[in-house]
């Protein structure tokens, strides 16, 4: 069991690497090849529209047949999506199609890995580990981006596109060696059928849930997207905008570090309405910051106000779900994100087709606010 718990991090150590790396790769492949800052919303929107219809069904076949089936299809489109940028990515279509195989990749691995995790007890831990080795691998591809990068405000994208290549061929072979218990439907699973996103959605604290993470992933989202359109701006380095990046990341393994410190004095609800309100003041303000220690200070209170909701939602769905079900309901969640990374790169799009990227980052700041309002009015039951 702890030589499959060791596997199972590595495997999201390796996930976010690849996805972190290869996303804001496409932005400045995007760049080089002439995509306005206004289309690169709808760029991004490609990562998560077709993984959008196909959620649920990955919960339902994790749910049936366990979770293996579903860790290998993910590793499979994610590999040959990175290889994909390599061979077609000097093309707005080869992008598209590259980037949805990869967030098919995506989608499907965090919906293993979180289904794996949700089975090991104690779920507040397990997964404020599981969001500690994502946040490891979300600060290492853009500590790979700084240091391919080079000095230049746009990097070699074919080297960076190679070594996400490598990343998600060795989160193939993690998949291999972990061998996930297979599965035998349960009389309850079978039951539950078509009914079981009905059943799930009378669940009083799923919908707050849902929100609350739909709208936290987005921003992270779109922060690893926009951020370098924002360092082009302002004339910074790849390399520079890597680190921004990884400081981001990092601050949330700080803040995942002290998660269960902060659920004891605050509640999760309290903790979740904290960690909305900071991440609101932190991205609205991330426009004003010109200066380099500025945009350093406004990135760590970001990352570490963000870094809070992941682990929070995550094990908040898992434990409020019913244990048959708990894979749909997962991908319920996963699909509440995918609608989010959705709709707001178009919305973020268009904020930057009539305010430039400032726009970008108020709509995400206001969007948290929003959510952050609404999780305060909301009825929900244990938070």
């Amino acid at each position: 069991m702890k030589g499959r718990g060791a596997l199972l991090l590595t495997h999201a150590v390796l996930l976010q690497t690849t996805i972190f790396l290869v996303r804001p790769t496409i932005s400045y492949r995007a760049l080089d090849i002439g995509v306005s800052a206004p289309w690169l919303g709808a760029l991004a929107a490609c990562f998560t529209i077709a993984p959008l219809a196909l959620a649920l069904p990955a919960g339902r076949l994790a749910d049936r047949r366990g979770e293996r089936p579903v860790l290998v299809a993910g590793s499979v489109f994610a590999i040959v999506g990175c290889a994909m940028m390599l061979l077609v990515g000097r093309s707005v279509v080869g992008l598209v199609a590259a980037s949805v195989l990869l967030g098919c990749g995506h989608l499907y691995t965090m919906l293993g890995e979180q289904s794996l995790v949700a089975a090991r007890g104690d779920m507040v831990r397990a997964f404020g580990r599981f969001s500690l080795a994502q946040s490891a691998g979300q600060a290492a591809g853009p500590l790979v981006v700084a240091a391919l990068g080079g000095s230049g405000t746009h990097p070699d994208t074919t080297r960076l596109f190679g070594a996400g290549l490598v990343a998600a061929c060795a989160m193939g072979v993690v998949t291999i060696l972990l061998r996930p218990p297979a599965r035998t439907p349960s009389t309850e699973t079978e039951k539950a059928g078509p009914g079981a996103l009905r059943t799930l959605l009378r669940v009083p604290d799923l919908p707050v849930a849902v929100l609350s993470s739909l709208t936290v992933i987005a921003t992270i989202d779109l922060l690893v997207v926009y951020l370098p359109v924002l360092g082009a701006e302002r004339g910074l380095a790849a390399s520079t905008v890597g680190i921004l990046l990884t400081i981001r990341a990092l601050a949330s393994v700080v803040s995942r570090i002290l998660l269960p410190g902060g659920t004891r004095r605050l509640g999760r609800r309290g903790l979740l309405l904290a960690s909305l309100t900071g991440s609101t003041a932190a991205v609205a303000l991330l426009p004003a910051g010109h200066a380099i220690w500025v945009l350093v200070v406004l990135v760590v209170f970001a990352g570490f106000a963000l870094g809070v909701g992941q682990p929070l939602t995550m094990a908040w769905v898992a434990e409020v779900a019913p244990a048959p079900l708990r894979g749909t309901a997962l991908s319920l969640r996963l699909s509440g994100n995918r609608l989010g990374q959705t709709v707001l790169p178009a919305v973020a799009g268009l904020c930057a087709a009539g305010l430039g990227t400032a726009g970008v980052f108020w709509t995400l700041a206001a969007s948290l606010g929003t959510t952050g309002v609404l999780a305060a009015v909301a009825r929900g039951g244990r938070a």
